[in-house]
């Protein structure tokens, strides 16, 4: 639905919003997916929020990256609960190498 560009990844671990229709409504498992499409980094994810309007309701913590390898750069949401107002946040791990950029995918499993 969205992705991600070096003018956008922070350099520290700051949480980062995906902007855009977040298609998360219903309870269920939805699969976040990250894939690199170009750039001299990989990228380097640390977290994926789901937040109701201001309200943690889930999280799936690892390191995860994709690049011109892919690592663990799925991330599983049990959303147990219908939501209201989806907001999707992202924590990257990429230092002073952001030169990254790619795609990211959200499906209800």
């Amino acid at each position: 639905i969205q992705g991600w560009s070096p003018a956008v990844l922070p350099t520290d671990a700051t949480p980062m919003q995906v902007h855009g229709d977040i298609p998360i409504s219903a309870a269920g498992t939805y699969k976040v997916t990250f894939t690199y499409t170009r750039g001299r980094d990989a990228l380097r994810i640390a977290a994926v929020q789901l937040f109701d309007g201001d309200r943690l309701v889930v999280e799936d913590r690892h390191a995860g990256s994709t690049g011109h390898r892919h690592s663990n750069n799925n991330y599983t949401l049990e959303v147990p609960a219908n939501v209201r107002n989806p907001k999707l946040f992202v924590i990257f791990n990429m230092g002073s190498k952001r030169d990254s950029a790619g795609n990211i995918t959200i499906e209800k499993l």
